[in-house]
């Protein structure tokens, strides 16, 4: 009956580069006596190491009803109930008994700000912690890069009913995609970075950049990932050039007319993020250049 609800979490909680990398900065960033709050808590795995690491006292927000009451259950099997507070609803719907001296966020999703990190990091650093006060991550950098992705294969017609307007608006979505090194065929390109104490609620950005090939490929779009600056040299990435962690990366697929290219074929893109009634939404197009034109 739990199946459901606990699906995301299982490949989460199971990734050891995430695990490794937040549990150092947890251990790096809460001194003693700190007053830490978790935003999007989970199972409480990050408030229970920041109360373990000295803090005083912990809040761990999370607004699912379910996973409340998994965090709940978790802290008392760890012994941390005289530390950790539970705090099961959205935590801009909550007002902090004290300012914190720590804000740690882990809500990342594939394509970066799905899983609703922005709205809810921005209104945390404005309300919940105290003027000198530390953030976990406290820069978020996006990325992209040329990469070749297997095809979705979608049929023009299930039993009979046609359906080839939605092939053909699949065909243009992004989606999550596991990409290893040898699928990524130019130089990556920074397209964003945003200090997290500046966040804005819905971030946006716009960029036309220019990749060139170092090897042919196919079936080609746009790879896009995050790093995540926790705290001193600590980062947590997505990067398919880095170990492979649960999130994978967003792909964005480009038209037949630049789908297969070659080696040292130059392509300009326009890419453009942005926030729209709460969803997050990526607008993009690609055209090749000509030897000329470069």
């Amino acid at each position: 009956m739990y199946t459901a609800r606990l699906n995301s979490f299982g490949a989460m909680i199971a990734d050891e580069a995430r695990n490794d990398a937040l549990a150092a900065a947890v251990q790096a960033i809460v001194s003693k006596g700190d007053i830490v709050i978790d935003l999007g808590a989970g199972c409480a795995l990050l408030s229970i190491l920041a109360a373990r690491s000295g803090a005083a006292a912990v809040y761990s927000i999370e607004a699912d009803p379910f996973m409340a009451e998994v965090a709940r259950q978790t802290i008392e099997e760890n012994g941390c109930t005289d530390r950790v507070t539970v705090i099961a609803q959205h935590s801009q719907n909550w007002d902090p008994p004290e300012p914190a001296d720590v804000l740690i966020s882990e809500t990342l999703g594939f394509a970066i700000f799905d899983e609703g990190l922005a709205p809810t990091l921005a209104d945390g650093c404005e309300r919940f912690l105290k003027p000198k006060g530390r953030i976990v991550p406290n820069r978020l950098e996006i990325t992209a890069a040329l990469a070749c992705a297997p095809l979705v294969a979608i049929p023009d017609q299930v039993h009979g009913v046609l359906i080839k307007t939605l092939k053909r608006l699949l065909s243009q979505c992004f989606h999550r995609v596991e990409l290893k090194s040898d699928q990524i065929i130019s130089r990556p390109i920074v397209l964003a970075d945003y200090c997290t104490s500046m966040l804005p609620e819905a971030p946006t950005f716009a960029r036309t950049c220019s990749f060139k090939t170092v090897r042919s490929g196919c079936n080609v779009g746009l790879a896009i990932w995050f790093s995540a600056a926790l705290t001193g040299e600590l980062t947590l990435t997505n990067n398919p050039l880095a170990v492979p962690t649960h999130w994978g990366q967003t792909f964005l697929p480009f038209c037949e007319e630049a789908a297969t290219l070659g080696e040292d074929e130059a392509v300009e893109c326009e890419i453009r993020m942005l926030t729209k009634n709460k969803r997050l939404h990526f607008d993009w197009s690609a055209r090749r250049v000509a030897g000329e034109d470069r």
